[in-house]
């Protein structure tokens, strides 16, 4: 069962990067998230793994094609850019600590498995 699961959000994966596409990118994302989902659920570490990989491909190409649409000058591009690095910073400074006690919690929901 859990490998139906892996080989079809892998099946998806192959489809995303030869035929591309929003529709196809969608799907594969919503794959990929149960995939991870179910994986966490039933503490399958390599079914979790295949979901992120997935899931993070979906969303890489779903942007790829939202930037490809929109023009950004180079110095808009830049602030924006900087703004995001700003913040994202700021986030991970202010909440450092519970994103680590999260962490921990997540090797310990997958280490109970073993």
């Amino acid at each position: 069962m859990i490998s139906e699961r892996g080989s079809t959000a892998g099946f998806w994966l192959i489809d995303l990067a030869l035929f591309g596409g929003f529709a196809l990118a969608v799907v594969t994302l919503v794959g990929g998230l149960a995939a991870l989902g179910f994986g966490y659920a039933i503490r399958a570490r390599l079914l979790f793994a295949i979901g992120v990989i997935t899931a993070l491909s979906a969303l890489t190409t779903l942007a790829t094609d939202a930037l490809a649409h929109f023009s950004l000058g180079g110095w808009s591009a830049l602030v924006l850019l900087g703004i995001g690095i700003i913040i994202t910073g700021s986030a991970l400074e202010r909440h450092g600590e519970r994103l680590k006690t999260g962490l921990a919690g997540w090797r310990a929901h997958f280490a109970q498995a073993d």
